[in-house]
Parts: structure tokens; C-alpha cells; sequence
């Protein structure tokens, strides 16, 4: 992912506290806001992209970090070099109407007031992790603010210690969550198949 800066940093050592901190952070790069149709507006940020859940036309993204697969987890997202953007514009939100797409104005009620937060938590192939949305862009008192860079900053109890996938599973791994280092819950389905875990192979016959 060439759009993504991703830095991790052990900010506390073991000797001091029993919690262990993360911190990952994206930039927020090139933020320009373009009158999208008929007077509806539409915010857009390199490497963030429009929700196509919502429909709504400002940045956004998700990513998934590892994390423990058992215990309490702490996200937090931070924002650094905040700057206002400007008095809220009409935005402009995707609607359908008789199967064709048309724009709205996004009610106010609907636009993102926080930098982000935890959407779900679970494991990816026995890893663990949480998936995390990022708001480069929000609304607060009728004003656009837009962060330089957004950090994610995750605790949890250091019950466990990551380690290092190898192999075709560690690209899995390092495409997923930007590293190879995660925690795994232990195989538990090698008594249901005698194919788990090992090589195999899918053999169409016509009878």
C-alpha cells in the first residue's frame, strides 16, 4: 500500500508497565474540496476514500491491526496538525432514486464528529485484530477540521507475545495488517480433517 505510512513503536518498555502501547499513524496528504453537483460538495484526501457505506462524499478508510486474540484492547485515534477547512458546505451524499444514482445533501445529523473508531474485533486466519475507521475529515460547530495525520494508539495486557508468520502466511499477513508479527489463537480443527494445516489440493473429475 504506497499511499500508507505505517510506523509501529513500543512506547512503553516491559520493565514499567504491565500494558503494552502501539502507536500507528497514517498522513493525511493533498485535502481539496470540489463542488461535486449542483452546488453539493464533495472532500477528498490521498489515500482516503469517500464511504461507500453511508454514501456520504467525505474521506475516509479502514484498516485492520493486530492485536491479542484474547483480553481487553484500547483504541484510541488521535489527530495531529488540525486545521479548519472552513464553514460546512452542503455535502453531497449518493442516493437512488427509480435504480439511478443521484446526489443529496447530506444531513448534518450524519457527518462524522470524531476522528474514527473500533468498527468490529476478531480473527483473520487465528490472528487476532480490530478494524479501525479513520475521519481525516470532520464536522464540529458547522466548521470542517481536517487533520494532518491520524494515529491509532492501541493498549492491551501483555499476556501474550506476537510472533512472526513465515511463508506464503506471513504475506498474507504483511498484505492484511501492514506486518508479518501477530498474535495467533492455537490450531484447533487438526482432529476434524486430516487436511488442516497441511498441502492439498481440489481435483475436478466428471463422475
Amino acid at each position: 500500500m504506497p499511499f500508507v505510512s505505517f510506523l509501529i513503536s513500543m512506547i512503553v518498555s516491559q520493565s514499567v508497565s504491565p500494558v503494552d502501547v502501539s502507536s500507528f499513524e497514517w498522513p493525511v496528504d493533498d485535502i481539496s474540496i470540489t463542488e461535486h453537483f449542483e452546488g453539493l460538495y464533495s472532500v477528498e484526501a490521498s489515500g482516503y476514500f469517500s464511504s461507500t457505506e453511508s454514501g456520504i462524499l467525505l474521506p475516509e478508510r479502514t484498516v485492520m491491526l493486530p492485536v491479542p486474540v484474547t483480553g481487553d484492547v484500547s483504541v484510541s485515534v488521535v489527530p495531529d496538525g488540525v486545521r479548519s477547512l472552513g464553514s460546512l458546505p452542503p455535502v453531497a451524499m449518493s442516493a437512488f432514486r427509480d435504480r439511478v444514482e443521484t446526489f443529496v445533501e447530506a444531513p448534518v445529523s450524519s457527518l462524522p464528529s470524531t476522528w474514527g473508531g473500533v468498527i468490529e474485533r476478531g480473527t483473520f486466519r487465528r490472528a487476532g485484530y480490530v478494524s479501525v475507521r479513520l475521519n481525516p475529515v470532520i464536522v464540529r460547530d458547522n466548521e470542517l477540521l481536517a487533520a494532518g495525520s491520524l494515529r491509532i494508539l492501541l493498549e492491551h495486557d501483555r499476556n501474550s507475545s506476537a510472533e512472526v508468520v513465515r511463508g506464503h502466511e506471513g504475506a498474507i499477513m504483511e498484505a492484511v495488517f501492514g506486518t508479518d508479527q501477530v498474535w495467533r489463537e492455537a490450531p484447533g480443527r487438526a482432529a476434524e480433517s486430516p487436511f488442516w494445516g497441511k498441502p492439498w489440493a481440489r481435483i475436478e473429475v466428471d463422475t
